[in-house]
């Protein structure tokens, strides 16, 4: 499968080419989908001329792709977010709004 998305992204460079558009080689990467143990621990190859990462994961537009296709790396991603976002804050403030007025429902100064 890896020999395949190189030729596929050989392919799009070659093709693009002409219309004056490029690849940009620092951010392009690669998720080897063969590699669903982990085995392979190749962190590169080559496409034209160009080092491209091969990954396991990777950040699409906003979401964890992982290789194993499962939702468990993005939940931890998720859980991992809101921990580092409430580390060191003292209390989590929640209210809940009921016309014009605001009740606390946890935590808080009064």
């Amino acid at each position: 499968m890896l020999a395949v998305l190189v030729l596929a992204l050989e392919v799009m460079d070659r093709e693009t080419h002409p219309l004056g558009l490029t690849i940009n080689w620092a951010k392009a990467i690669i998720q080897n989908l063969d590699d669903q143990d982990g085995a392979n621990q190749m962190q590169y190859t080559t496409v034209r001329g160009n080092q491209v990462e091969v990954v396991e994961s990777f950040t699409y537009l906003g979401s964890l792709i992982h290789i194993s296709d499962s939702s468990e790396p993005q939940v931890k991603r998720q859980i991992n977010i809101v921990r580092e976002a409430h580390t060191g804050s003292e209390y989590m403030e929640t209210q809940y709004y009921c016309g014009n007025q605001a009740a606390p429902l946890q935590g808080g100064p009064n």
